[in-house]
């Protein structure tokens, strides 16, 4: 999808940047065990987390590489992860569901800093040990394969 909106100078509007909140500071080191489930977009990420990272070790793996990023930022892991996104040819922007006003503040954070290619260098370096979609976006959601 993101080359033929390349090539048809079509923008992206991606959701879900932060993986139902499994990008973020709170899952790093965390036991598996002690993680629910409990909202729909947890069971929807956590389903791509086993099919494309390999289960909750290579997320582990991924936030690892982004939180030393985000302390070089002076941010959050959050923060990195849709920073990325953005980051990336035809996202002119991200949609982000904050939870609580709480969580306000830090995403206006996002844009204080750029990812530069030492850091794009780390994480591409995690994604590229990762098993991509081999369809249309949407097929593994209606039960296609991974």
């Amino acid at each position: 999808m993101a080359d033929y909106c390349a090539a048809n100078g079509i923008g992206l509007l991606p959701y879900g940047v932060l993986g139902g909140s499994f990008l973020t500071d709170k899952y790093l080191g965390a036991d598996v065990s002690t993680v629910k489930a409990d909202t729909y977009s947890k069971g929807k990420y956590g389903s791509v987390i086993v099919e494309s990272l390999g289960g909750w070790g290579g997320l582990q793996r991924l936030l690892g590489e982004l939180q030393p990023i985000a302390q070089k930022h002076g941010t959050t892991v959050a923060n990195v992860s849709a920073r990325w996104v953005l980051q990336q040819p035809q996202v002119p922007a991200v949609i982000i569901g904050a939870r609580n006003a709480s969580h306000v503040p830090d995403h206006q954070r996002l844009f204080s800093f750029e990812l530069d290619s030492e850091d794009l260098s780390k994480i591409e370096g995690v994604l590229a040990e990762t098993r991509q979609p081999t369809g249309d976006c949407y097929e593994w959601e209606r039960g296609g394969r991974f």
